[in-house]
Formats: C-alpha cells, sequence, structure tokens
C-alpha cells in the first residue's frame, strides 16, 4: 500500500498538464519503496492530454497510473474516482493546470506519518498569473494548526480549501461517504471536507505547497456569465446544506454571511459576459443569499439588458478615466492651498 497518490482530475488538460506532472515526478525519485504515486483520471478529454500522458506512461510505468472514462462524467465524479481507484492511504488533489512547489510531498508524509488520525490536511498555496510566473496573491498562517473538531478547522482555515489543490484527504475516509448530494454541484471536494472534519481530525499548514494557477484571464476570453454565477454560488449551496450534515446553525450562518458579498460581487462580472438564464439565477440568488440589497440592487441589475449594463458600464469607465487627472490637479491645488494658510 502506497502512502498517498498526487490525483489529477483533468479534462482537455494538454496546456498544462506536463507542468503538473513534471512538478511530482521530480521529488518523487527521493522516496524509496515507491510510497508515492501519480493517479490521472480523464474525463474523456478531446485534445491531446492522452498522448501527452502516455509519454509519461513510457517514462515513469511504476509511478503514473492513467484512467480515462468513455464519455465526460462531469467533474464530481471524476473526482470520486480518483479515490475509488487510488493506492495511496492519501489522496492530494491537483489540478491539472497547478504545481507543487519543491519538497512539498516529504512536507506532507513527514506530517502524515507523526498524525496518523488526520481525516483531511489543508496545504497552503499561493496563487499564481495564468503563465504560472508571478504571485498575485498570497495569504499568510501564523503557524500551523491541528484541529481536534471541525468548527475549529473552518474558522481558521481562510477558505483556502476551495482551492482542489489543497486538499489532502485519506482515502478510506472519503470513500465511506455518501456523497449523491454532491454531484452535479462542481463542489464534490467541499462536501466531502465538511463531512470528514465531523468524523475526523484535521489539519492546517501555514506553508504554502502549490502553485495554483488563476483562470480568470482565459474566463474572461471564454466567459459565460450563467456559469460564473453558478460557480460563485455552489459554496452558497453548500452552506446551506451544513445543518443537514450536523452543524450548528451559528457556524452555518458565518459561513453564509461571508459568503454573501462573493455571490454578489460575481454579478457584474457575469452581467458584462452576459446571462441567459436570468429567471434561474434570480431564483437561486433569493434561495440562497436573500436580503434587501438583493432585490434593491442586485436583482434589477440581472434584469437590466445586458448591451445596456455593457454600454453603461464602458461608458462609466471611459469618464472615470478622464477624470482622474482632474481629479489628481484638485487634490494637489487643495494641498497647496491647506500648506499655504
Amino acid at each position: 500500500m502506497k502512502e498517498l497518490t498526487i490525483g489529477i482530475p483533468t479534462y482537455n488538460g494538454a496546456p498544462h498538464i506536463r507542468e503538473a506532472i513534471d512538478s511530482i515526478i521530480f521529488q518523487i525519485p527521493s522516496y524509496p519503496n515507491n510510497t508515492v504515486d501519480i493517479l490521472i483520471s480523464d474525463n474523456a478529454s478531446t485534445d491531446t492530454t492522452r498522448e501527452i500522458v502516455s509519454e509519461y506512461l513510457k517514462k515513469y510505468p511504476k509511478i503514473i497510473q492513467y484512467r480515462r472514462n468513455e464519455v465526460n462524467l462531469g467533474f464530481d465524479k471524476n473526482v470520486d474516482l480518483l479515490f475509488k481507484e487510488a493506492q495511496g492511504d492519501y489522496v492530494w488533489l491537483l489540478g491539472d493546470d497547478d504545481a507543487l512547489y519543491n519538497n512539498s510531498i516529504n512536507h506532507i508524509l513527514d506530517l502524515i506519518k507523526r498524525n496518523k488520525k488526520l481525516g483531511v490536511i489543508q496545504a497552503n498555496f499561493d496563487k499564481y498569473d495564468e503563465k504560472l510566473e508571478k504571485v498575485i496573491e498570497e495569504v499568510k498562517f501564523s503557524k500551523d494548526l491541528y484541529c481536534a473538531n471541525a468548527d475549529t478547522f473552518l474558522y481558521n482555515c481562510k477558505g483556502r480549501w476551495g482551492a482542489i489543490a489543497s486538499l489532502i484527504i485519506k482515502k478510506n475516509t472519503w470513500n465511506s461517504l455518501n456523497l449523491n448530494d454532491a454531484f452535479g454541484t462542481q463542489t464534490i471536494f467541499g462536501y466531502g471536507l465538511f463531512k470528514i472534519l465531523l468524523l475526523s481530525d484535521s489539519y492546517i499548514v501555514k506553508k504554502p505547497l502549490i502553485k495554483v494557477r488563476d483562470g480568470s484571464q482565459k474566463a474572461v476570453k471564454n466567459g459565460d456569465g450563467d456559469t460564473r454565477i453558478t460557480i460563485a454560488l455552489s459554496s452558497g449551496t453548500l452552506y446551506k446544506n451544513m445543518p443537514k450534515m450536523g452543524y450548528s446553525k451559528s457556524i452555518t450562518k458565518w459561513h453564509l454571511n461571508a459568503d454573501r458579498n462573493y455571490a454578489y460581487e460575481s454579478i457584474p462580472i457575469a452581467k458584462l459576459w452576459g446571462i441567459k438564464d436570468k429567471k434561474t439565477i434570480i431564483k437561486k440568488l433569493i434561495e440562497i443569499h436573500n436580503s434587501p440589497i438583493l432585490w434593491l440592487k442586485w436583482i434589477p441589475t440581472i434584469l437590466l439588458p445586458d448591451f445596456l449594463y455593457r454600454s453603461f458600464y464602458f461608458i462609466r469607465k471611459k469618464i472615470s478615466k478622464k477624470a482622474k487627472p482632474i481629479e489628481k490637479k484638485i487634490k494637489t491645488f487643495i494641498k497647496k492651498s491647506s500648506d499655504s494658510c
């Protein structure tokens, strides 16, 4: 039995999956007895993902395992299949466009050896630009934290679990769960996490171990407003289900309040891309994040024709750009006037 499987769910991952695999392969030779392996679960990719992985399979047949779905089963089912097929005691989920920092595997293996009861580990990460060259976001933790209960984890994790690559999960614990309510949500890893936190101890690693690629630029080019809001609401749907899992009303409310602004902030972006099914989007927002400001501001915004919203947005942006030099001059004038008094 292997100690750790690094599981990569992929669909059309050809542009970046080499970087993901290389960042792992580079570290594995230093671990004896084949304690670490890689499992790639291909969700019926239509690009050259299979051909790229085949190259690695020829070079590293004892390290890399590859499975391919005949049809696209959806993200959630593909992630679940990784746990069903993994050989390791723990599964580290890694996006096909992300990469591990050097010595990250050793860090996690040492942690697992010292803490056999852990059901889940959250590793910190740095968010990089689309080329994986420049850090554009980093979150600091003061220390590592062993969490003996779910509340301790959730109040201290800073939401970093939202990146799939941050999670290392005990395989047998995951496979014991009923996750039928998670299929089709695009956040099965979140449902699995929240259920496991009620069953096992957990751990938060302060050190960034992963380079997570920012996909926002790619998303803007292929923008789909309905999907953008739906993704933003997926975490809210998870939080709404927390009481059914066994969580208290107080921590459920805390998560929903924290999530509300994130959901609302997705609306302007979605409007620029265009929202097709306005009725369904509004219904979802009311179900998850109903509030006066939703009715007074955001629902009218969604109902405004997309072409009008885009026109108003770019006019406002143009005016704002022209106004900045004037605003700067006014501030300079006021400062000089106050200095002379």
